[in-house]
């Protein structure tokens, strides 16, 4: 078993650290929110910089991004027909 300076969801912190939301990466991982974020406030401790790096990546997002509502309510749409 390896330590904790290892990243049990590597795919889960290049997402935050490139500025998707948690709810975000739950939806595309298929994921727990609270899973998610409990998973991230440890890795914070091993890797710190990490909130810091996602809120720098998060600000350079497009503003006007869909939110994760109308991309709910898309997939919906989606289904129904």
């Amino acid at each position: 078993m390896t330590g904790w300076d290892v990243s049990r969801h590597p795919e889960w912190d290049m997402m935050y650290a490139a500025g998707l939301t948690v709810r975000e990466i739950a939806d595309r991982c298929h994921a727990n929110v609270a899973t998610i974020h409990l998973h991230l406030r440890v890795r914070e401790k091993y890797a710190p910089g990490l909130h810091a790096t996602h809120a720098e990546a998060l600000a350079g997002r497009d503003p006007d991004r869909p939110s994760t509502r109308w991309r709910q309510r898309l997939a919906e749409v989606l289904a129904f027909q």
